[in-house]
């Protein structure tokens, strides 16, 4: 899915940059981009589906179903820890959000010169005051994902 994505926004940005007659990478370029991209991503996801359950918790496992622990320990490949997952798609809607949105682009205008931003009839404290809500939301996910006694007293 994410290679198909990587695909379609690199073919949609040529056709843009072509129909305002911008200059545009020749085709070669375009596909060595789309299959370096693709080739990373899977990369990616192929060493985080390897990520191993934390060694306590495989010999919790293992003594819980009855398998015997060998010599170096048990390594159980779980995937993609839930952190990972949640880290990821925050960035990408965060991504989103700062480039995409008008909301992120004023937040750039006001973080640049907020006197400008205001003369350019930004509603600067609805910006900053829906900052801090989001502000406040990301830091209720970061404290919902953490494992208890993960955090040392």
């Amino acid at each position: 899915m994410l290679c198909a994505g990587i695909a379609y926004a690199l073919i949609a940005s040529r056709r843009k940059r072509r129909e305002y007659g911008f200059p545009v990478r020749p085709r070669w370029a375009l596909v060595t981009l789309i299959v370096a991209g693709s080739a990373a991503i899977l990369y990616g996801a192929w060493v985080l589906n390897n990520y191993p359950l934390p060694p306590l918790l495989a010999t919790q496992y293992a003594k819980a179903n009855g398998i015997t622990e060998p010599a170096g320990g048990l390594i159980i490949p779980v995937g993609l820890a839930a952190p990972v997952l949640i880290l990821l798609g925050i960035g990408l809607a965060m991504g989103y959000l700062a480039t995409r949105r008008p909301f992120g682009r004023y937040v750039f205008a006001i973080g640049g010169n907020p006197e400008a931003a205001i003369l350019a009839g930004i509603n600067t404290k609805r910006v900053i005051l829906g900052t801090f809500v989001l502000l406040g939301v990301l830091c209720a996910l970061a404290g919902a994902s953490r494992r208890p006694g993960s955090m040392p007293a």
